[in-house]
């Protein structure tokens, strides 16, 4: 039996805070390997500024590429329509029924995961892995690790991290404006973004 960790996430674009989270969950969980698992069609996030799903899909592999215990999957991008991970988790039961697989969420996640999709379903088949960051206040993560485990009967092993203040909205923002964002991304992820000029507003002919 492998312990398996899923990193899911838009990545639009990854940032060195998605990888420093999915390191300290292989550490503290003693997982075998993480799985980053762009999402296709985020069900609670507009398509209106998410890159397709081969350009994020690239500047994920290009992120994880030195580290050998992380490994990316298209489990979701090959779907079909909206994927939810309640789905996912349950497809990834039925394929590898001896495996255990834990969820890798921020703390945001965590906090909101019951208005998602069937989350009884997502916290019968896999451990949660919630990384405090930025504010996230760790009582309050330990009150609601305790609520699911009453009400969903979920298994929960908080993750430490020290605080990283980047999101990707932040970092497509910066890079409109045309500011330095070197030291939130990994350079070979840099340097795709700007070969291609994703993210940038378009020039006005005057």
């Amino acid at each position: 039996m492998s312990r398996i960790g899923i990193m899911g996430g838009t990545f639009n674009p990854i940032h060195n805070a998605h990888v420093a989270m999915a390191k300290q969950a292989y550490k503290q969980a003693d997982l075998d390997k993480v799985l980053f698992m762009p999402s296709k069609n985020p069900p609670h996030k507009s398509s209106a500024n998410i890159l397709p799903e081969n350009e994020r899909a690239k500047m994920v592999k290009l992120a994880i590429k030195d580290i050998p215990y992380f490994n990316y999957s298209d489990f979701e991008i090959k779907r079909e329509g909206t994927t939810y991970s309640a789905q996912t988790v349950e497809l990834l039961h039925q394929q590898y029924p001896d495996d255990k697989f834990f969820f890798i969420m921020g703390a945001d996640s965590f906090f909101q995961i019951e208005t998602w999709y069937h989350p009884e379903q997502i916290m019968k088949r896999v451990v949660l892995l919630p990384v405090g960051r930025d504010d996230s206040d760790r009582v309050k993560m330990e009150n609601q690790s305790r609520h699911l485990g009453e009400k969903y009967d979920a298994k929960v092993k908080l993750i430490e991290m020290d605080k990283m203040h980047i999101s990707s909205s932040n970092i497509r923002k910066m890079i409109s404006e045309d500011k330095d964002v070197s030291k939130f991304l990994s350079p070979s992820v840099l340097n795709y973004i700007k070969r291609n000029n994703f993210y940038r507003r378009p020039k006005l002919n005057v």
